[in-house]
Formats: structure tokens, C-alpha cells, sequence
């Protein structure tokens, strides 16, 4: 017959089991977990530090230096300077004159003064394109991996 202490041991060594067990299941989901956050967070970056790339040319006009907008995009998205490498690229096309032409609409290049399809004259616009390199924290088990996030913004200067 056993002791009551004994069962008790025995209870501590089947709980420690269970948790040896567990632990790299949960700490993968945790990882998991973790990462999509890093993603979500790096995506919502992006499309911040493009909207105030947009809203920099916006606000400075026909006269807005595509440096300049590259410049606003790297430092507001603070991705820039969180690795050696540069995980973000941003282009900048423009200032130029396009028409909003077709469905869906596009932007079709037109001499500035020129008139559009519709009659209205040719606006001066700004594409902002920025692209971040993604690299997960698990990428052999991550389906996230290595990917790449993009945002854009199209801006009509005045």
C-alpha cells in the first residue's frame, strides 16, 4: 500500500511531465502569435509613414522635391533605422501631369496645360510606392516567413 506523500510525488512528477510536454507547443504559439503581431505592426507602419509622405507633397504643392517625400516616408515609418540592412524602399514618380482616364480609373500621362478625354485640364500628381521587406522570427515554421509589404498613395497637387 502506498503512503499518502507518495501519490503526492507522483502527482508533482506527471505535472512536470505534462509541462515538458506542453511548453514548446505553447512557446510556438507564442512565437506564432508574436510574429503576425510584428507583421500587423510593420504593415501598419507603412501605411502611416505613406500617408505622411501624401500628406507632406499635398501640403507643399506642385513644387514638392520627390527627396524630400523619400525622406518623410523613411523617418515617419521608424522602420528604416530599426535594422543595418534597408528592409524599406520608397519611389517616388512625379511630379507630372496626368489624366484620370478609364474604368477602373488610371492615371494616363498628359502634357501639363494639355486638355484630358473629359475636357477638364491634366493634373500635376505624386505616386508614392513604398515596399518593406518582412523577415519572421521563426521563418522555418512561420508561414509569414519572408515576405514583402507594400503601400502606395496617389496624391493630386495643388
Amino acid at each position: 500500500m502506498r503512503s499518502p506523500g507518495s501519490v503526492w510525488h507522483a502527482a508533482r512528477g506527471t505535472a512536470a511531465l505534462e509541462f515538458a510536454l506542453t511548453l514548446p507547443v505553447l512557446l510556438m504559439f507564442l512565437a506564432g502569435v508574436t510574429d503576425f503581431g510584428l507583421l500587423y505592426n510593420a504593415q501598419a507602419a507603412i501605411a502611416g509613414a505613406v500617408t505622411a509622405g501624401a500628406q507632406y507633397a499635398y501640403l507643399t504643392g506642385i513644387n514638392v522635391a520627390p527627396g524630400n517625400i523619400t525622406t518623410v516616408v523613411m523617418q515617419a515609418s521608424g522602420l528604416a533605422v530599426a535594422s543595418g540592412t534597408q528592409p524599406l524602399s520608397v519611389s517616388v514618380t512625379g511630379p507630372a501631369c496626368y489624366c484620370v482616364t478609364g474604368a477602373p480609373p488610371a492615371l494616363t500621362s498628359y502634357s501639363c496645360g494639355a486638355s484630358c478625354p473629359d475636357t477638364t485640364p491634366a493634373g500635376t500628381y505624386v505616386v508614392i510606392n513604398a515596399s518593406y521587406t518582412y523577415h519572421g522570427m521563426m521563418p522555418a515554421l512561420s508561414s509569414l516567413g519572408v515576405g514583402t509589404i507594400t503601400q502606395s498613395a496617389t496624391v493630386r497637387l495643388k
